[in-house]
């Protein structure tokens, strides 16, 4: 009985101690999400880079997520590269170019036009397949402090090679990736993408395979 008392009361005191502590962190991240949604863009690239410094994970978003949402060049060149910064491993989705939607939604329900389909989009079917929609890239070398990052790429259920890297460069709004793609094969690739209004990365593959590869990179 004393057991379960001293338990009991144990339970009360603690209670408004985790309260309290819940409380001053959602204070917490609310200041930090004022502070970095300021609206003078100096103080709001001050504070960002402050955000940057506290190794809070938590903190790091919500101030990340208010940058990237900025119309100002340089704070979304930082948000940028914090962004590719802070992880070891990103992954693009892949979507159907138009010309081949256009053409596979033509060709529905007649086999002739189907067949005739897949021949001249071939190439890029295949490579898109191989790829299973999507684009990895494992970080070798990148800090915030620099506009160029390197990495490792692979697609489908292939690994990194170490002769299949790429360099992404940050500028502004915009990241240019270069270099080469391993998918079972490898290809040299490049990648234009831009901000978009939802804090995203948009824009298309080029791969030599046919008609650009709209691809998009979703940063939170």
């Amino acid at each position: 009985m004393y057991k379960i008392l001293t338990i009991s009361l144990l339970a009360v005191a603690v209670a408004p101690l985790y309260a309290q502590n819940a409380e001053q962190r959602a204070a917490d991240i609310k200041e930090w999400r004022a502070k970095c949604n300021d609206p003078d863009p100096d103080l709001r690239l001050g504070f960002f880079e402050a955000a940057l410094e506290t190794g809070d994970r938590t903190i790091q978003r919500v101030c990340l997520r208010q940058t990237l949402a900025s119309d100002e060049v340089e704070v979304q060149d930082l948000g940028l590269r914090a962004a590719l910064a802070m992880t070891d491993r990103i992954s693009f989705e892949l979507s159907e170019p138009p010309e081949l939607s256009a053409a596979r939604a033509a060709a529905e329900g007649n086999p002739s036009k189907t067949k005739a389909m897949e021949t001249e989009f071939r190439s890029i079917i295949r490579f898109m397949d191989a790829l299973g929609y999507q684009l990895i890239l494992t970080k070798i070398h990148g800090e915030i402090s620099s506009a160029s990052s390197t990495w490792h790429t692979y697609g489908g259920n292939n690994k990194p090679m170490d002769s299949a890297t790429v360099t992404a460069m940050v500028s502004g709004p915009t990241v240019s990736i270069d270099g080469i793609l391993h998918y079972g094969g490898s290809r040299q690739i490049k990648i234009a993408l831009r901000l978009n209004d939802e804090g995203a990365l948009a824009g298309t593959l080029r791969s030599g395979v046919g008609a650009p590869i709209p691809i998009t990179l979703r940063l939170l």
